[in-house]
């Protein structure tokens, strides 16, 4: 999982593409850098970012998408639902880490920044833009990423970053990707040196 630029050919073939399906206002050509991730829950489809090097601060577009069509990650969940919906999200136990913190990173919440905090970021090549989505200072003994698997999805409990706060959050993701937060706790005294589920008693 790490970005692979684009070379000329392949990053002209991809503004053309994102430019003609009216989702994106693009830029000039030579003022673009093109490159591309793998995601471990994604079935044929690949993470794009368009990075605009001419402005300042530098700005930059992700998109997810294949040859036959790409969905802008304009901050809202409706492209990872349209992406579930054409049947390309396949969550596991092994990838549920990474999915959690690529879904926060690029769905904006209605009560601001929360951030699944990590010791090891499972998708580390997006932290360039996301200074919160591995360790921040957890204390010793702080809660890690839990995930339980059942017919409807995952139960989750984690360390966040909400509020300005280090928190510990539960959240309910289905199979079909959606993500809700169940209940938000302050971390700070908590029992650090217990378990999990010391946390939620």
């Amino acid at each position: 999982m790490s970005w692979h630029r684009l070379d000329a050919d392949k990053t002209k073939s991809l503004l053309d593409t994102v430019r003609s399906s009216g989702e994106a206002i693009l830029f000039s050509e030579k003022n673009n850098e093109a490159k591309c991730m793998r995601l471990p829950f994604y079935n044929d489809l690949l993470l794009y970012r368009i990075v605009n090097t001419a402005s300042l601060p530098i700005f930059s577009m992700d998109f997810l998408g294949a040859d036959d069509g790409f969905f802008y990650l304009d901050g809202s969940d409706t492209p990872l639902s349209r992406v579930s919906q054409a049947g390309k999200l396949q969550l596991r136990e092994d990838n549920i880490a990474a999915y959690v913190q690529f879904y926060f990173y690029n769905v904006v919440q209605e009560d601001g920044e929360i951030y699944p905090l990590f010791m090891d970021a499972p998708l580390p090549d997006l932290m360039n833009q996301n200074i919160h989505a591995s360790q921040i200072d957890l204390p010793d003994g702080a809660p890690v990423f839990t995930a339980q698997q059942d017919d409807d999805g995952f139960s989750i409990t984690t360390p966040l970053y909400f509020g300005g706060s280090m928190m510990i959050g539960a959240i309910k993701v289905a199979l079909d990707g959606a993500v809700t937060i169940t209940n938000i706790r302050p971390m700070l005294g908590e029992n650090l040196g217990g378990t999990i589920n010391d946390a939620w008693t």
